[in-house]
């Protein structure tokens, strides 16, 4: 008589199934890991990339109410002087106070920082900025500076630096040499409106075929 009815039919795992299970299991895990990191891997392309350059394009704004609505730039100058300048060069105000904001994880450029850097001020150079911004030939993007002008994107290096000056489509060459470690840029324009940039080479991708130029525009690029 079984005294235990409620059990009498459960078993448990055979050698054989055991065996599949210690096979199978690590294989599963290995799987679903390749996936993660996958998706880990091109969140910052898709999120924290755009929104960085947007965050980079709201410290210039706020700097342009400060002076005058003109945005920072130098005459001949690279990002490394509005960089600079963002972070308080001269003892001016401080825009950005994390000078790794200016560089994107795994790309060639260097991040700043360690116990013996300068401040990022005086200290941030060109090699550590992973942003191009656009100028108006020292004088700084103002008013009358369209609101389709790209005001900061990820570096494509000064070889490939777009040229702003002129009305209708701009393209920029892209590489998957580029910071994010895929052929497209993060972009922020003057009016706050951002995007990824990865149509084809020849596209109009930086800017459309409205846009209406800018005959002083300058493009100071950032890049190690």
């Amino acid at each position: 008589m079984n005294r235990n009815p409620r059990t009498s039919n459960c078993k448990g795992f055979t050698r054989a199934e055991v065996l599949v299970l210690i096979v199978v299991f690590p294989i599963f895990v290995f799987d679903f890991w390749f996936i993660l990191e996958a998706i880990i891997r091109n969140l910052p392309v898709s999120s924290s990339g755009v929104q960085t350059a947007r965050t980079i394009a709201i410290a210039e704004f706020q700097y342009a109410g400060d002076h005058e609505n003109r945005y920072p730039d130098a005459a001949d100058g690279s990002a490394q002087d509005i960089a600079q300048i963002l972070t308080g060069r001269g003892g001016g105000p401080v825009y950005i106070s994390d000078p790794s904001i200016f560089y994107i994880k795994g790309s060639r450029e260097r991040a700043y920082g360690g116990w013996w850097a300068p401040p990022p001020a005086t200290g941030l150079r060109q090699a550590n900025i992973s942003y191009d911004f656009a100028g108006n030939s020292g004088s700084g993007l103002d008013t009358n500076t369209p609101d389709t002008m790209p005001v900061v994107w990820s570096t494509v290096g000064a070889t490939h630096a777009p040229n702003l000056r002129g009305a209708g489509p701009v393209a920029v060459t892209l590489e998957s040499s580029m910071p994010f470690g895929t052929a497209g840029i993060a972009v922020t324009y003057k009016n706050n409106s951002a995007k990824f940039v990865h149509e084809p080479a020849g596209a109009p991708n930086l800017c459309a075929p409205s846009y209406p130029g800018c005959p002083s525009a300058t493009v100071l690029p950032g890049g190690g």
